[in-house]
């Protein structure tokens, strides 16, 4: 027959009050906490998913930071574009009027000085900065992308711009906005800024051409691998292959077989020989030992094409030769090009606009969920708690009372 003993009720007594001791005071944190689990290992799946929701909070914080920064951007360049295109406008108007045969020498002198402070205003937006960074010069955000160059120019009294050097280089600023998901928040200059289809031509022949190893060169950013072998006709291929904005071609019209690149829209053709090779100065199209684009053409490639800074140049110079031919059919149709050229531009800036704003609004609600869910897996019923606590208080007495009165008196009780 098994044996109750005093000490047998007095432990088990002790032992049930220690465990509601323990609930209760882990009911009392959780109230003064508001949180389910003290420590990880009172809930280890809880505490899992309260790691990963809270990493994908911070990590649409972040993602939001960065949408915002792209929108601050884009707002810069919306003005800079609209304020060019208004250049542009009063160009047209003044091209129209100069074209005009009731303006004479003098007219026209006068239009082209305000050509030449539209040019200078233009430069300047182009110039543009954004927290201290340059806008329109790719990754080379410390240096001015435009550069004006004075010189003599004829039938004026004292030097003007006669060319404008893009500075900067072809980089793409990006920015993730989710998971894997990245956008261009920039326009490298010596896209927005160039007026005219592009034609690079070689004048070196490539009839026997043969590439001597394998080599890499890049053609507006993009490389373009080159084998042991490869032939003129394979390296054009494979340019054309790559479905940039360049399409390469051979002309055999003199039967030696020149490499030619022309734009497919207007930008500058940016080339660059990488990693020791030689191919496009084998064929001709960058100089030997060549300086980083834009300024590695080879001084015998045949070269047109030019800037919107370019086109206003001419101009100008058309408006102080007093050249009406010229102004009346040439400059009008390039600055209307120019004017479609930087409206696309900003079509573009205002389309990724609303891109972002709608990946924002999408990535607020996700947050505002992901919150709620994560509240779900870590808060406590505050209610439910507090009544637990209550009732757990109710059996710590009750335990205490019956306690008492069911362990029976001993001997010592006695001789008081």
């Amino acid at each position: 027959m098994f044996r109750v003993t005093t000490g047998m009720l007095k432990d088990t007594m002790l032992y049930n009050l220690g465990v509601s001791h323990r609930e209760m005071n882990t009911a009392q944190n959780q109230i003064a906490t508001g949180k389910k689990a003290e420590f990880p290992h009172q809930d280890p799946s809880g505490t899992i998913n309260s790691m990963l929701f809270k990493s994908r909070i911070t990590e649409l914080g972040q993602f939001q930071e960065n949408i915002d920064d792209g929108e601050s951007r884009l707002r810069f360049y919306d003005t800079a574009l609209q304020s060019t295109g208004d250049i542009l406008q009063r160009l047209k108007e003044l091209s129209v009027q100069a074209a005009n045969g009731s303006y004479n020498d003098d007219d026209r002198k006068i239009a082209a000085a305000e050509v030449d402070q539209l040019l200078k205003q233009m430069i300047d937006i182009a110039n543009t900065r954004y927290k201290d960074e340059t806008i329109f010069s790719g990754f080379k955000t410390g240096e001015l992308p435009f550069k004006p160059v004075y010189e003599k120019v004829p039938n004026s009294p004292h030097a003007l711009i006669s060319k404008i050097e893009y500075q900067g280089d072809i980089g793409i600023q990006k920015r993730e906005i989710e998971q894997e998901q990245y956008v261009g928040v920039n326009l490298p200059g010596n896209r927005v800024f160039w007026g005219d289809e592009m034609r690079l031509s070689s004048t070196t022949p490539g009839t026997d051409y043969r590439a001597a190893r394998d080599q890499v060169f890049r053609i507006d950013g993009v490389p373009v691998e080159v084998k042991a072998g490869d032939t003129l006709a394979v390296i054009v291929q494979k340019i054309n292959a790559t479905h940039i904005p360049v399409h390469a071609s051979i002309d055999n019209t003199r039967g030696a077989n020149l490499i030619v690149l022309e734009t497919t829209d207007p930008h500058q053709v940016w080339i660059e020989d990488i990693e020791g090779g030689s191919v496009m100065q084998d064929l001709g199209l960058i100089a030997r030992g060549s300086n980083l684009p834009p300024k590695n053409y080879s001084p015998t490639a045949r070269v047109s094409g030019g800037s919107i800074f370019d086109q206003i140049v001419d101009f100008r110079n058309a408006l102080l030769s007093n050249d009406v031919d010229a102004l009346g059919s040439k400059h009008m149709g390039r600055l209307e090009n120019a004017i479609k050229q930087i409206s696309r531009y900003r079509g573009e800036v205002g389309a990724l606009d609303a891109r972002l704003d709608s990946v924002k609004k999408r990535l607020a609600m996700d947050q505002v969920n992901m919150t709620d869910v994560l509240s779900r897996t870590e808060d406590i019923d505050m209610a439910e708690a507090i009544t637990r606590l209550r009732m757990l208080e109710s059996i710590e007495r009750s335990a205490m009372q019956i306690g008492g009165r069911i362990i029976p008196q001993t001997l010592l009780d006695f001789l008081r």
